[in-house]
């Protein structure tokens, strides 16, 4: 799904500007009251007046065709109301300082239509959004991209529920397919990485890695009429060592593979006894190799074209004195069975690069398919991966408690007073020319209004005011504190609307210098401003004993930082636009440690990852998984050395 960047404060125009003397109250009472007013440039407005200022309810056209019929404050939108323009596009809900926040409904001209909340003009919170083509996204936003948990349901009734970053799947989900194929894993961006379930209305069940879409690593894969495969999988095909098994004909293959067929070293058991072991060459029995019959006979050394290479020309088989059985006399009378090994074929996976993808439809092979369990593999390899298992579980567990930061990177509320301050201009009269009744000046100064036995006094020359007061915004926040010039500038108290509040400095009219901001939820945030933003060293606390301290840079964690999670785990290190990003150290409650290079959260680049039983992976990772070379160290001292790829150990020193 491509980024909604709906810049939606476009649609909120400065609702006033300077009226010359041609300009003026076309009829009623534009001071205090109902009336009319026409501007020079075109402007119209009808409706409540307080203090010269657009007050109460009111309906302002422009001359590019916009309108605006709702609640105004001082000059702004404030409250509720609804907007549209000639393009057609429309909003209708609630304003806070001239700018769409709050609850409403957007229309935009190509058709989407948003329904939820609004932070500053962007979609942020809980939300719907209704898209032209049929799709509907029902769910969590941040700063106008789909950001959290929702569900995209798309045209033809199939689904994605789960975790969404930047406005694409990321995470676990589960993908529900049009024909009733259902997926349940990870996601990274656009396609399945990572673990997970992918169940076809068939009957065909494949459990185990993807990357790129793809089968990838480890899985297994089960057929409708229970024949299974257990093993290794590249880029969609059977590839690499791994169990197959025949239920229906009582047969199995262990051994090496490629492209869906035995190829290497291998063993075959067939339905009627009889055994295999030996070299095979896609397909074939090729090379050298033992075949023992199921009456015992035996034969030993080369094949060609899956049979016996010094007897495939003979007719008579009994006779032939390569076949070893237990007594002469049964090798004479004995006659062989011919055996032939089922072709395999190749199981690739067929794939729609859609951008919420198809269901995945292996080629239905003849032999090669799936179990729900996975076996012990008999291989020395898999062996030695026995005790590395224990590693193995703790790297792909490496991102679940990394995965659950994503609250803590989530870019905090924006300080509404301090963060924006749209240039909305205001009307009210002028007091410079009291003889023409009606005519109307800009101020650009926050008006408010002082409380104070000098009152009035005070209030001629609010714009140059110096000391200590207590005044309310036009906001119906309330701040008391020092000022200097007219503007809060010194220690102060802002206490806002919504229920939230800062204690602190101020410079300028913005939460400048140390302070505290209280969220209405219970969040607090104290540490360094700087022009409204958090900027610098802080402290940030969640209500479920998370928190971050460190360094801020334009309100989001960015350098040196530790992060503690709930459960007692913490990362201790650098951060990137809110990310574990850099080199930093993840030590978990149990004990386990890894300690290297991160990336958008997961452990990537060079690390080491320390078990809670002292097994050692020091090596490469990527994306949270152990690519690349890499060494394992075990408590009883053996050493594994090799390439990774996704956890698998695929080439050994």
């Amino acid at each position: 799904m491509r980024r909604t960047k709906i810049l939606i404060a476009a649609l909120v125009i400065q609702c006033a500007t300077t009226l010359t003397s041609y300009a003026g109250c076309l009829s009623g009472d534009c001071k205090n009251g109902v009336g009319k007013l026409q501007s020079a440039q075109g402007r119209s407005y009808e409706g409540e007046f307080k203090k010269g200022f657009l007050w109460g309810r009111g309906h302002l056209v422009t001359p590019d065709g916009m309108e605006y019929d709702g609640e105004f404050v001082r000059g702004k939108f404030q409250g509720f109301g609804i907007l549209k323009t000639l393009d057609g596009r429309s909003y209708k809900g609630t304003f806070k300082n001239g700018v769409i926040d709050g609850e409403g409904i957007l229309k935009e001209a190509d058709g989407r239509r948003y329904q939820g909340e609004f932070e500053l003009g962007k979609f942020h919170g809980k939300g719907v959004l209704m898209y032209p083509d049929g799709r509907k996204y029902v769910g969590d936003f941040r700063s106008n991209f789909l950001h959290g948990k929702g569900e995209m349901i798309m045209a033809d009734g199939s689904s994605f529920e789960g975790e969404f970053r930047d406005g694409h799947p990321n995470g676990k989900g589960v993908r529900r397919y049009a024909d009733g194929t259902v997926y349940i894993g990870s996601y990274v961006g656009k396609v399945r990485h990572g673990y997970g379930i992918l169940q076809m209305t068939d009957g065909t069940r494949y459990e185990g890695y993807f990357e790129n879409d793809l089968y990838n690593g480890r899985g297994t894969l089960k057929e409708k009429n229970g024949r299974t495969y257990i093993g290794t999988f590249l880029d969609g095909a059977i590839t690499g060592q791994g169990t197959v098994n025949w239920s229906d004909v009582g047969q199995q293959y262990q051994g090496d593979l490629l492209d869906g067929l035995p190829h290497g070293e291998g063993t075959m058991t067939y339905g009627d006894g009889s055994r295999y072991v030996g070299q095979w060459e896609k397909g074939i029995r090729v090379g050298i190799g033992k075949l023992t019959y199921a009456d015992g006979r035996v034969y030993e050394g080369l094949f060609s074209k899956n049979e016996p290479a010094d007897r495939a020309p003979r007719p008579r088989r009994e006779k032939r004195a390569v076949i070893r059985t237990d007594t002469a006399k049964k090798t004479k009378k004995a006659k062989e069975k011919v055996v032939i090994i089922p072709q395999t074929k190749k199981v690739v996976q067929n794939l729609h690069k859609e951008e919420m993808h198809e269901p995945v439809e292996p080629a239905q092979s003849a032999e090669m398919k799936v179990v729900d369990s996975l076996i012990e593999e008999k291989l020395v390899i898999e062996k030695e991966r026995e005790k590395e298992s224990e590693v193995q579980e703790t790297e792909i567990r490496i991102q679940r408690p990394v995965a659950s930061v994503k609250k803590a990177v989530e870019p905090v509320p924006q300080v509404p007073p301090a963060k924006y301050e749209p240039p909305v201009e205001e009307f009210e009269i002028s007091e410079e020319e009291p003889e023409e009744e009606g005519h109307l000046v800009l101020i650009n100064e926050i008006p408010y209004s002082f409380h104070g036995e000098e009152e009035k006094e005070e209030k001629k020359g609010e714009n140059s005011f110096s000391g200590v007061r207590g005044v309310d915004l036009p906001d119906s926040s309330h701040y008391q504190g020092e000022f200097k010039n007219g503007k809060m500038e010194g220690r102060g108290t802002m206490e806002l609307a919504d229920g939230e509040s800062y204690e602190g400095e101020f410079s300028a009219g913005k939460f400048h210098g140390q302070g505290t901001y209280v969220f209405a939820d219970g969040r607090r945030y104290s540490g360094s401003f700087k022009k409204g933003e958090r900027e610098g060293k802080g402290i940030f606390t969640y209500l479920d004993g998370s928190s971050y301290e460190g360094n801020f840079v334009k309100g989001v964690f960015e350098g040196k930082g530790a992060y503690i999670f709930p459960d007692g785990s913490y990362y201790k290190g650098e951060f990137s636009d809110g990310f574990f990003s850099g080199k930093g150290e993840l030590i978990y409650k149990n004990g386990k440690k890894y300690k290297g290079a991160f990336k958008n959260d997961l452990p990537h680049g060079y690390g080491k990852l320390t078990s809670a039983d002292g097994t050692v992976y020091e090596g490469m990772f990527q994306s949270g998984r152990r690519n690349g070379a890499g060494m394992i160290k075990y408590t009883d001292g053996r050493v594994v050395k090799g390439v990774f790829k996704n956890d698998e150990l695929v080439e050994q020193e």
